[in-house]
């Protein structure tokens, strides 16, 4: 995995950990080698005792994605991302979670995670778009580490029960889709939305009436809200006063791979050249060939369902023999 200097939540790392250990996926030690004061931090959260020190800390985004690759590697044929994508876990909030239960409705809470969702996972990547009475939540992970499979099934699950939880009803989804092959457990991703379920596509993504955004939260305190309004609001800007660059390019690679696998061209789009680009790259400790292979490699596993020349096609390399070298990059580096 390529090294990266950006964080997400604190409580989000400790929640996982607690879920793979409770269910037996990862053991103390595989926790303790992931930071050998993590597992504290875990048995706490398992013993209920206070962790409010956390809900405003962050943790290497390393830590929660080598979680995800040990859950992956130790059952790949598990449903664990759906399970614990299902859970609601009330003890781990952090304090984004907290602002969103003080919401008026859907439609506030949806606006409070996408403008506030860089203090979570700043990888979390949701696309809305509102149009024929239907609103669409597409969703990926834009970052130099690779998430598997599983994690985007917490994500997308996740996303919905929280809102169920948040309305105190069964919400109504008109369709949902997922770029990765029907797994063996489908039917278990298929009770908890309960829609029609499109395996292979090109996005990963949930389709809800639109009607849903207004529906009022069950609970709702304008006072706390304010509060963590302004906390929120403090905690961005002290952590994100400026956009990395490697964000930004991994945005234009998710737009249009083809056109941005070009380091010149990516440059100029950004008003720079390419000897900036290339600098400023370095400052956030990457490159943009490492940006680029990682792109590639996750929307190879994206597409993995459609025939090889088509794949080739879609990650803008010249010939079938650039494909294979890299696919053969990538495998010795996992």
């Amino acid at each position: 995995m390529l090294g990266s200097n950006r964080s997400v939540s604190a409580m989000a790392v400790v929640d996982l950990a607690r879920e793979l250990y409770q269910r037996g996926i990862v053991s103390e030690r595989d926790i303790q080698s992931v930071d050998a004061n993590l597992f504290v931090q875990v048995q706490a959260l398992i013993e209920q005792q206070d962790l409010s020190q956390l809900i405003e800390r962050q943790y290497p985004e390393v830590w929660l994605v080598s979680l995800w690759h040990m859950a992956d590697k130790r059952n790949p044929h598990s449903s664990i991302g759906v399970d614990i994508g299902a859970t609601v876990s009330h003890k781990a909030s952090g304090i984004i979670n907290h602002l969103m239960q003080n919401c008026i409705n859907l439609q506030e809470v949806l606006e409070v995670y996408l403008n506030s969702s860089s203090l979570v996972n700043p990888a979390d990547t949701w696309q809305v778009k509102q149009a024929n009475n239907q609103v669409s939540l597409t969703f990926s992970f834009l970052s130099d580490f690779i998430y598997p499979r599983c994690a985007i099934e917490r994500s997308m699950i996740s996303l919905y029960r929280w809102a169920c939880y948040y309305t105190d009803q069964s919400l109504p989804l008109l369709s949902a889709q997922f770029t990765f092959a029907a797994p063996e457990y489908a039917q278990a991703i298929q009770k908890q939305l309960q829609c029609s379920i499109k395996y292979g596509m090109p996005d990963n993504q949930l389709v809800l009436p639109q009607s849903v955004l207004s529906i009022s939260l069950k609970s709702n305190q304008p006072y706390l809200k304010k509060i963590l309004q302004a906390r929120v609001k403090k905690l961005i800007e002290s952590n994100a006063s400026e956009q990395p660059i490697s964000d930004v390019v991994r945005t234009l690679l998710k737009q249009n791979l083809i056109c941005f696998s070009s380091q010149a061209v990516t440059a100029n789009e950004l008003c720079m050249s390419r000897s900036t680009l290339s600098r400023k790259l370095k400052n956030e400790g990457t490159h943009f060939t490492n940006i680029l292979n990682t792109a590639r490699q996750q929307l190879a596993i994206e597409n993995a369902h459609l025939p090889t020349k088509q794949i080739i096609d879609k990650l803008g390399f010249a010939d079938e023999s650039a494909y294979y070298k890299a696919k053969k990059k990538w495998h010795s580096s996992e």
